[in-house]
């Protein structure tokens, strides 16, 4: 079966987790899209209400992710113009669903090997791309490439997404924990 190559970044398995709103600031001249990893960008804004954040820009020992871009929060009703994502350049307020210690995540493995039975369980990192600036959508993945029993790794595979339609095999979408958080550093893999 082949699994169809859907990028659309990542989102919490649970509904009800919470979220947070946090401000992306003007100087930042990347854009931010539904599904992306965050990272804290300081501490907050100048009112000191909205901690600021950033898109994970590289994936590095030292990163912590903070949370993954919920939505957008929208400043007009009815302003069919505006998107749901954050400009480059613009300051932003975004909702982050925080990477909180047990939170389930789910992702699409990317294209660049076949997931099999024995890669659950493994670690790896996530893809860090540029979002769909016409949709609003992210487009970043898990790294097939880097899946291994290393724990200093950003995530854990935990399994696949038991849905039809999805199954072992490239551009699997998979449940997965974070190793590392803003919330909780420090802590390795599985």
């Amino acid at each position: 079966m082949t699994n169809i190559d859907s990028q659309k970044g990542f989102y919490c398995s649970d509904d009800q987790a919470p979220s947070i709103t946090c401000v992306c600031p003007a100087t930042d001249s990347d854009i931010i899209c539904v599904g992306d990893i965050v990272e804290a960008a300081g501490s907050s804004d100048a009112t000191g209400k909205y901690p600021a954040v950033k898109i994970l820009s590289a994936v590095t020992s030292g990163i912590q992710p903070y949370g993954v871009m919920k939505s957008k929060v929208l400043l007009t009703n009815k302003d069919a113009t505006e998107t749901i994502h954050r400009l480059a350049s613009t300051k932003t307020l975004l909702e982050i669903t925080p990477i909180l210690p047990g939170s389930r995540w789910v992702g699409q493995i990317d294209d660049t090997g076949d997931l099999a039975n024995t890669d659950i369980q493994g670690n790896c990192d996530p893809v860090v791309i540029s979002g769909n600036a016409d949709t609003g959508v992210s487009k970043q993945e898990l790294d097939y490439s880097t899946i291994s029993t290393t724990a200093t790794l950003m995530c854990t595979i935990l399994r696949v997404l038991p849905r039809v339609g999805n199954a072992l095999g490239g551009n699997a979408e998979v449940e997965f924990v974070f190793n590392k958080s803003f919330f909780y550093p420090g802590v390795t893999g599985l």
